[in-house]
């Protein structure tokens, strides 16, 4: 049994490093020196059988396991529908990793994520890769050799993240390497959001810290904590429901936030609320340089894009799954984890990364939160 849940844990993460290396070149220039097109679409399809077989090696029928493969077959067929190919495969990787060490996930997304970074700075340096300066003359945004200015920030930010959960507590070295690493970031490509969640995450896990010594769980508490991802995206539809651009803090908000809100509400007039979503063609930064005559119309907001993308049914499941894993960490008195998520859920309000899984290997957490009666896959 133990030699087939390894043999089963090696092919899953063979399918995850695959997928992984894809998704990190395509967000990078590399993708102009590769045939990465051809490529992607064999390795994707390459992920789905190996994660077929996993899935033929562990399967045993239940009523639940059913419901299970049937939820998931839904959303992978709604977001193949939508022209997104990749998306179905995070699905399969996010149900598909319930019964692999996390641990190791981490690891080998730490690793993946780190090396395809440093790689790709070095090249933009030496002149490989394009460094685009975004906004040149006024912010100076250097993009590093990414497709967009801010992708670097995100990555920094997440690994940050995910090396303090790998560590299991904040320490004075992690601390000092994270806003290091971040202001680094910030000066580069002038994004101040991930350096003000990271020094927030820096807090948190500090916190988190004398919570584990000293506090034992509470169940309310843990509740509580529960509803913010749900709190999160409902407090998005009143935003769009309510907004009146006649308030001088909406507009201030608006601003700050670099239209990220203005945006929102217009594709909620265009696009609504649909149970299982739409194809949407965004246009965002990297488009509009390459097609100036485009409109931008991108929606940053997580919670939004998903629900315009896959509907409201998907939205209320993410936001539901990641309620479950708060309030199981809570429960535990996995602090550490909490803090992690909550940056990562907060994160989610303006920017989209939280349901891309090549920078948030988090997700795979959700995993677990919809398992059905199976110890071994619950590690949300």
């Amino acid at each position: 049994m133990k030699r087939s849940k390894n043999l089963s844990e090696i092919i899953y993460l063979t399918a995850f490093v695959l997928w992984m290396l894809i998704a990190l070149l395509k967000l990078t220039y590399f993708k102009d020196l590769i045939p990465m097109d051809g490529i992607s679409r064999a390795v994707q399809y390459s992920v789905l059988l190996l994660l077929l077989v996993k899935l033929i090696r562990d399967f045993e029928f239940s009523i639940g396991s059913a419901i299970e493969v049937f939820v998931y077959l839904l959303f992978m067929f709604i977001a193949y529908s939508g022209g997104r190919l990749a998306f179905p495969v995070s699905l399969a990787l996010i149900y598909s990793a319930k019964n692999v060490s996390f641990e190791k996930i981490l690891k080998v997304t730490l690793v993946m994520q780190a090396a395809v970074f440093v790689v790709t700075v070095v090249c933009s340096q030496i002149g490989i890769l394009e460094d685009f300066i975004w906004d040149a003359g006024s912010r100076d945004r250097h993009g590093l050799g990414y497709t967009h200015s801010l992708l670097g920030s995100h990555f920094v930010l997440f690994m940050s993240l995910i090396l303090v959960v790998l560590i299991g507590k904040m320490t004075i070295w992690a601390t000092a390497l994270i806003l290091a690493a971040n202001y680094l970031m910030y000066v580069f490509t002038d994004s101040n959001a991930p350096l003000i969640l990271a020094a927030g995450f820096v807090v948190l896990a500090w916190i988190a810290r004398l919570l584990e010594k000293y506090m034992k769980p509470v169940r309310g508490l843990s509740w509580l904590v529960s509803v913010v991802p749900l709190s999160f995206w409902g407090f998005c539809v009143w935003i769009v429901n309510t907004a009146s651009w006649d308030s001088v803090i909406l507009n201030k908000a608006n601003i700050f936030l670099h239209g990220r809100l203005s945006l929102m509400c217009a594709a909620w007039e265009n696009y609504g609320m649909t149970l299982f979503g739409q194809k949407i063609k965004w246009v965002g930064e990297s488009t509009v340089k390459n097609n100036p005559d485009l409109l931008y119309n991108y929606v940053d907001n997580a919670y939004m894009q998903s629900m315009f993308n896959y509907g409201i049914l998907f939205v209320i499941l993410l936001c539901v799954g990641f309620g479950i894993v708060l309030y199981r960490n809570m429960q535990k008195g996995n602090y550490l984890m909490v803090a992690a998520l909550a940056i990562v859920l907060v994160h989610g309000m303006i920017n989209p990364q939280l349901v891309e899984l090549a920078y948030n290997p988090f997700l795979l957490l959700l995993s677990g939160a919809f398992c059905f009666g199976k110890a071994e896959c619950k590690k949300g």
